[in-house]
């Protein structure tokens, strides 16, 4: 009754996504709601089979996970250049925020006021959050554990003009440098290499990454590995050692949410 298809997370397969884009061309949907994870697989095997669809949505929502330039980029091509809204929340209605047409996130300021704390050895920022809508429980000035690039305060009235670049990730989820430095948001080393599916990096020590990668088709293992060695290597730290294991699927959390970063070591490291 409330013309809403439901399609599940983890279910999503090569084998599979055929049969959702079938589902979704009968649908014909007016706009798609997704975790990035799994409207990026379907966008990536669009592409890389060279699918002819009907699918056109008038923009294609994600949250509940950070959106990756290279995911971003794939539903895009997918999905003939639809608008990508990005959103941005908290189950405690501390905060919502979403991406405009440059790409920025802004915060709602009628749901929020925000301020960013920043963090020690860092280029990102914690979120400060004092939420307008929770009337039963308010929380003032909450910090929630998630942390942004580049925030910026605004030219507008207080608090009406907040906006930052990206959501870095969980403060748990930083990778911790051997020399302390806190990093996040590291997609970019992933950026322009081909023959990636999906990966998921895990820190186990200060000194110790390690890549879980789902292989593309015929990828060139080695030279993937390389690559991606050194990109991680030059965003983190050259004494960082860097495991890549090869696997052929990496699982959903309970929720059926992907994470890309798993921090083993703690907050203080």
């Amino acid at each position: 009754f409330n013309k809403t298809l439901l399609m599940s997370s983890y279910h999503l397969s090569d084998q599979t996504i055929p049969d959702y884009i079938r589902a979704l061309e009968q649908w014909q949907p007016t706009y798609i709601d997704s975790y990035p994870s799994a409207i990026g697989e379907i966008a990536r095997y669009i592409n890389e089979h060279a699918v002819a669809h009907r699918i056109a949505p008038d923009f294609i929502l994600t949250s509940s996970e950070t959106l990756t330039e290279t995911q971003r980029e794939d539903i895009r091509r997918a999905f003939n250049n639809t608008r990508i809204i990005d959103h941005f929340g908290c189950s405690e209605m501390a905060v919502s925020a979403y991406t405009r047409a440059d790409n920025r996130y802004l915060i709602e300021p009628l749901y929020a006021l925000v301020d960013f704390a920043p963090l020690d050895n860092s280029s990102s920022t914690s979120l400060l959050c004092t939420g307008l809508l929770n009337m039963a429980m308010p929380l003032l000035r909450y910090q929630i554990g998630d942390t942004v690039e580049d925030g910026r305060a605004g030219l507008g009235p207080a608090y009406a003009d907040r906006t930052f670049a990206a959501v870095a990730g969980r403060e748990d989820d930083l990778i911790i440098t051997p020399d302390g430095r806190r990093i996040g948001r590291l997609d970019p080393a992933f950026k322009g290499l081909d023959g990636i599916s999906r990966a998921q990096i895990i820190q186990h020590s200060p000194e110790e990454l390690q890549v879980l990668v789902v292989p593309a088709t015929g990828a060139d293992r080695a030279a993937v590995a390389h690559k991606l060695e050194s990109n991680l290597q030059a965003r983190t730290d050259p004494r960082m050692h860097i495991r890549i294991d090869f696997v052929d699927d990496i699982p959903l959390t309970k929720s059926g949410k992907f994470k890309s970063v798993i921090s083993k070591i703690g907050r203080n490291g």
